[in-house]
């Protein structure tokens, strides 16, 4: 599998869990909330993208050039940045700290499903 796979597949279980996220928001709203919901997970999907692109193909090569090729260096890697960037940037606006907390959970757990993926079709899969 060639990397352009790799990302790509790790940017799909990206969204796939951004949609999982959000589904429970938008479940028994009016109709014209699933543009609202489509809307937003485009939006997102790029935000995902851009960060596989330009954080995680980045660290992966770092890791390889180290020797580093356990899941839990991938896992910290697709956790921390995320988490870092919804405390520091606040892209939502000045919320509150619970707000911050459920944000940043979110954030967290989108980027750990991309670095797992990507991990099980980069680093696993030639490895094996």
């Amino acid at each position: 599998m060639s990397m352009i796979g790799s990302i790509i597949k790790s940017i799909g279980a990206g969204i796939v869990v951004l949609a999982l996220v959000m589904l429970p928001e938008f479940i028994g709203a009016d109709s014209s909330a699933s543009g609202l919901f489509f809307a937003i997970l485009g939006v997102y999907s790029a935000c995902i993208a851009i960060g596989v692109v330009i954080v995680g193909v980045p660290v992966h090569y770092l890791l390889k050039k180290v020797g580093a090729s356990s899941p839990i260096g991938y896992a910290l890697v697709g956790l921390i940045p995320p988490v870092l960037f919804s405390w520091v940037a606040k892209p939502f606006g000045q919320d509150s700290t619970p707000d911050l907390i459920i944000q940043s959970i979110a954030a967290g757990v989108i980027g750990l499903a991309c670095a797992s993926a990507f991990w099980y079709f980069e680093v696993r899969c030639k490895n094996a």
